[in-house]
């Protein structure tokens, strides 16, 4: 459960990232080692960008990126979903819905509790997830 892992990461304040390399045993370029995975994957893109650019498009390749972003845009709507019965136990659990609650939380009306933290970082992550997706869903249309 990504939902899961993510969010015991934030919540406990440790943003663990891992290496690409040393989790799937990939091979790192040399001269890249010592980039993260979000720098590695921006190279990739900026090298697909440089590509289409020069022209020739490719149809496997443009069917595999096709691929790839409905892959991302179900991952993110799997994701939605779970964080969203997750809010909405919040909301039954304390009576308001999670647009008063983030208010109130981020005006100091409400006290510092682990559960008021978890469903804030929820929240969070609902509205980034949906920003991502919303991204995806715009570019599915073009």
């Amino acid at each position: 459960m990504a939902v899961h892992h993510a969010l015991a990461a934030e919540v406990s304040g440790k943003r663990r990232v891992r290496s690409i390399a040393r989790a799937r045993r990939v091979i790192i370029p040399e001269g890249k080692q010592g980039m993260s995975e979000n720098a590695i994957f921006r190279e990739k893109l900026k090298t697909l960008e440089k590509l289409a650019e020069l022209g020739g498009e490719d149809r496997v390749m443009d069917q595999t990126i096709t691929k790839l972003l409905d892959y991302a845009a179900e991952r993110h709507r799997k994701d939605l979903a779970e964080i969203t019965a997750k809010l909405q136990a919040c909301e039954e659990q304390f009576g308001m819905t999670s647009d008063l609650f983030s208010q109130k939380f981020h005006r100091g009306e409400l006290e510092d509790n682990e559960e008021f933290f978890r469903w804030d970082t929820l929240a969070e992550m609902q509205r980034r997830i949906a920003r991502r997706l919303a991204i995806l869903l715009a570019d599915a249309t073009t």
